[in-house]
C-alpha cells in the first residue's frame, strides 16, 4: 500500500465528510492523439493501454512514460499518478496553524468560530492546501476503483457521486477548473474512493 497527496477544494472536503461525494475526476496529462484509445489493461488497476487501428501494421500500443512516447506493439502504458486498489489519498485543504484550539489547527471546510477560545479576536489567515504538510492531515482517502474514461461520458449517477447535483452541475463545475477539457472531451483519470482515516483514526466499514 502506497500513499500520496490530493488536493481538494473546500466544498468538495465538506461533500467527502458528507458522504455525498465517492469520486473525483482529473485529466491525464498525455491526451492521446486522434485515432488513439484507451483500454483497461488491468481492471481495477493502475496500469492502461492506448491503442490504435493501423491499416498495415493491425493494432498497435503506445508506451509512454516520463512525456515520452514510443510505439511498441500491445504495451501497458500510463501509470495512474493517483495509485491503484488499496492505496491510500492524504487530502490537502485550506487549513490555519496556530489557533487557540484544542489542535491549535482549523480546517475550513468545518471551522465554527466557537471552536475557538474565549478572547480570540484575531483573523483567521487561511493557508492554501497545497501548502499542508502530512503531520497536519486529517483526512485519509482508500481507493477503491480506478480507471479511465472521457469526461463527458460520466453518468447522472457519478455526477452525484462526484458531489454535484446533476450532470449539469458537474459540467459547470469541472468548465469552472477545466475551461477546455469539456469541450474537447478529454480522457480522465475517475478515482473511487472511501474515507480510511479521520482526526486519526481508522473508519471501520458500515455493517
Amino acid at each position: 500500500m502506497k500513499e500520496r497527496p490530493i488536493l481538494f477544494n473546500t466544498d468538495m472536503v465538506k461533500a467527502i465528510l458528507d458522504g455525498r461525494k465517492t469520486q473525483t475526476r482529473r485529466p491525464i496529462k498525455n491526451q492521446p492523439k486522434n485515432g488513439w484509445e484507451f483500454e483497461d489493461a488491468e481492471k481495477g488497476g493502475s496500469l492502461f493501454r492506448i491503442t490504435s487501428s493501423h491499416p498495415k501494421k493491425g493494432k498497435w500500443g503506445m508506451l509512454k512514460r516520463r512525456g515520452v512516447g514510443t510505439n511498441f506493439p500491445e504495451m501497458d502504458i500510463e501509470v495512474s499518478p493517483f495509485g491503484t486498489l488499496g492505496d491510500h489519498l492524504w487530502v490537502r485543504e485550506t487549513f490555519a496553524m496556530g489557533l487557540c484550539t484544542e489542535s491549535t489547527i482549523a480546517y475550513r471546510a468545518t471551522h465554527n468560530p466557537s471552536d475557538l477560545e474565549e478572547g480570540w479576536f484575531e483573523a483567521i489567515k487561511w493557508r492554501p492546501s497545497i501548502h499542508m504538510p502530512r503531520w497536519a492531515c486529517r483526512l485519509v482517502l482508500e481507493i477503491t476503483d480506478v480507471r479511465l474514461e472521457r469526461v463527458q461520458d460520466i453518468t447522472e449517477k457519478d455526477s452525484k457521486a462526484e458531489g454535484a447535483k446533476s450532470k449539469s452541475d458537474f459540467q459547470d463545475l469541472w468548465q469552472g477548473v477545466y475551461p477546455n477539457s469539456w469541450k474537447n472531451n478529454e480522457w480522465v483519470w475517475v478515482i473511487e474512493f472511501k474515507i480510511a482515516e479521520l482526526n486519526g483514526k481508522k473508519q471501520e466499514p458500515a455493517a
